[in-house]
């Protein structure tokens, strides 16, 4: 008599399965009221994400175990997002999560990061550490009009911040650099990628102190990055329509885009669009 095969499990079946199989793993390192918005996104992903499901279950798990690791959540928030290479699911962190994770830091109190446009008045006093910065209603904000970005960093019994300015040949010298510079978080949304390469050069300066969580979030981020290829987001009419994986990480040239901190002990609404 002939012994029926098993049947194969689907790679979305095993994801959602191995996921919530063990939720009580991830949901040590995430508060109680944030456990079922993490476990929602990382399911919703699953349908989402195109070419998701084409990687392997334990790849998956162990992202979605790097984004409770870091207690970031993972999809359209600008934090921390996942992403499909090969056979793979890897993690890109956000500009936005960087800043979560820094000023999760007893000592870092205020973080402002903010790009530069031709037509903005910008003048920095290196020996007076002041940074003057405004804006011209009439101004172009594309993202061709980006001449460069700064970021600066308020820590605990210091009166002024350390900072740190690039100018655009500077953040494209980072970029190719890069692996992943001819991909679509960079073609798309080059604003936002100049963002988080000013946040990470400074960071990086060895001036700012940095918690465990910040420097694992780096290295998984440079890790993704070296990455060749950023793939697609299915379309999902149950959720708000993403074309890409980078289409999450858009890019809004509105002044709330400037993320500013000012409590360590609070927590800052995020836009529902970045």
């Amino acid at each position: 008599m002939a012994t029926k095969k098993k049947e194969q499990i689907p790679n979305s079946v095993a994801m959602a399965e191995i996921v919530r199989e063990r939720q009580d793993m991830l949901s040590k390192h995430i508060p109680p009221n944030e456990v079922e918005r993490f476990m929602d996104n990382v399911l919703s992903s699953i349908s989402k994400i195109e070419r998701l499901a084409e990687c392997s279950p334990a790849s998956f798990y162990k992202a979605a175990h790097q984004c409770a690791l870091l207690n970031l959540q993972p999809g359209h928030f600008g934090h921390i997002y996942l992403v499909p290479f090969k056979q793979n699911v890897t993690i890109m962190v956000g500009y936005k999560g960087l800043i979560e994770l820094a000023m999760r830091h007893p000592d870092v109190t205020r973080i402002k990061a903010d790009l530069i446009y031709k037509d903005d008045h910008f003048s920095e006093d290196i020996a007076n550490m002041q940074i003057e910065h405004s804006r011209s209603l009439g101004g172009d904000r594309t993202e061709g009009a980006i001449v460069g970005a700064y970021c600066r960093i308020w820590l605990r019994g210091f009166t002024e911040p350390t900072s740190l300015v690039l100018n655009r040949n500077q953040i494209d010298g980072y970029r190719k650099l890069s692996k992943a510079s001819g991909g679509n978080f960079w073609t798309k949304h080059f604003g936002a990628m100049a963002r988080k390469t000013v946040i990470r050069a400074l960071l990086n300066g060895g001036e700012i102190p940095m918690s465990t969580q910040l420097r694992d979030a780096i290295d998984a981020e440079l890790e993704t990055e070296k990455q060749n290829e950023v793939l697609a987001v299915e379309p999902d009419n149950r959720v708000p329509v993403v074309k890409n994986v980078a289409d999450s990480f858009e890019e809004n040239e509105s002044e709330h885009w400037t993320v500013e901190v000012q409590d360590v002990s609070s927590t800052q609404e995020v836009p529902s669009d970045a």
